[in-house]
């Protein structure tokens, strides 16, 4: 007869046999992960306010959440093209209901989301690239049809593609710093 520690035996050298203490710690572990579980998750609000083109601020169960759009990187206010990724994205959701699909959260602790407008369906991350309005951010997304997006908005020169050295908004926080 098995005793209660071989009920599930676990295939690596270090775990067997599975005692209280390694169950302990693996709850412990799951425990941990929980809360980046529930980040997969999606809600619906109303957008208050566009700060730039790629930050929005959506009322949820009336709760302020800030929202980062997943895989996209729009130009930052003081360059070229900020502006007018700021104003399309207003124009696009402010004061309308969306749907955020959370994919996780930024180093700021901002929550990091793919943005459909409910009353059209419109997925603003990826209209931001179509229209040139933003980069695809490659460093951290998995989407490689952005990649694609972005590439076609760059052949057909639109947007800040019209721009023949446009600076990625990265590189341009990076210069900022260096050249305050």
């Amino acid at each position: 007869m098995l005793n209660r520690y071989e009920v599930f035996p676990v295939f690596t050298n270090n775990l067997l046999p599975v005692t209280p203490e390694k169950l302990s710690l693996v709850s412990f572990l799951l425990l941990l992960l929980l809360p980046g579980l529930a980040l997969s998750a999606s809600f619906t609000g109303t957008v208050v306010r566009v700060p730039e083109g790629d930050i929005l601020r959506v009322l949820n169960s009336g709760k302020l959440k800030e929202i980062r759009l997943a895989d996209i990187d729009c130009p930052e206010l003081a360059q070229a093209y900020g502006p007018e990724a700021r104003k399309y994205t207003a124009m696009a959701v402010l004061g309308k209901a969306v749907t955020v699909k959370v994919v996780g959260a930024d180093p700021e602790g901002r929550i990091l989301g793919l943005v459909r407008v409910l009353i059209n369906g419109r997925n603003l991350n990826r209209e931001l690239l179509q229209l040139g309005l933003a980069w695809w951010y490659w460093k951290s997304s998995d989407k490689m049809e952005f990649g694609d997006i972005e590439l076609a908005a760059r052949k057909k020169k639109i947007g800040l593609w019209l721009d023949p050295n446009p600076v990625p908004p990265w590189e341009f926080k990076e210069q900022a710093k260096e050249n305050p």
